[in-house]
C-alpha cells in the first residue's frame, strides 16, 4: 500500500500559530483558556484582557 502525506509545516514560533482562543469549561467551576488554568475569580479580568489584546482595544 502507498500512502501520501502532505509535507510538515514548519512555524517559526509557536505563539504565532495559534489562531484561535478556547475557552474550555470544566465542572466545579475550572476553567482554561488555551490549556492554561485561570482561577474562577479571575476569568472576567482574563478574558477582558485577552479580548482587548486580540481585537485592540
Amino acid at each position: 500500500m502507498e500512502v501520501q502525506v502532505p509535507p510538515t509545516e514548519e512555524t517559526e514560533d509557536k505563539a504565532q500559530a495559534i489562531d484561535q482562543i478556547v475557552l474550555d469549561i470544566q465542572p466545579r467551576n475550572t476553567y482554561f483558556l488555551n490549556q492554561e488554568p485561570i482561577p474562577a475569580g479571575q476569568l472576567q479580568q482574563t478574558l477582558t484582557s485577552t479580548f482587548a489584546t486580540v481585537f485592540g482595544r
